[in-house]
């Protein structure tokens, strides 16, 4: 079949749903032939380890006995800069003009109820 599959994105997908399901079950022995796998399918290392740290994020994500490995997370971690603002702006005061006389004429008459119509519907008493 020439092309690409058009499951081939669910199964990549897959595979890293998995190897996240590796990592925080602490299978060591499966995640050393998912590496292979993993890098087979054209992944590399610094894919692999960003969803490394992704999958040992948080703690209730993990294994309670689970220690990650501090080389790695320190690796992914120190690249990282995240510009925090100072101050935030300041909110700035709106101040709403009334509406034109006009206006406010216009919104009571819309108020009225039309003039009843003998020829028209009718509300029935349900009693």
């Amino acid at each position: 079949m020439p092309g690409k599959s058009p499951f081939s994105e669910d199964w990549r997908d897959c595979l890293k749903a998995h190897y996240t399901h590796v990592i925080r079950t602490n299978d060591v022995r499966t995640e050393k032939t998912l590496r292979t796998v993993l890098h087979e399918c054209g992944y590399n290392d610094a894919q692999i380890n960003e969803w490394y740290v992704l999958a040992t994020m948080h703690v209730d994500d993990v294994d309670p006995d689970f220690v990650p490995d501090m080389e790695l997370v320190q690796a992914e971690a120190a690249p990282v800069m995240v510009a925090v603002p100072e101050m935030p702006p300041a909110p700035v005061a709106v101040i709403e003009e009334p509406p034109p006389e006009d206006a406010v004429a216009d919104e009571e008459a819309d108020d009225d109820p039309p003039p009843h119509d003998p020829n028209g519907f009718q509300q029935l008493s349900m009693f």
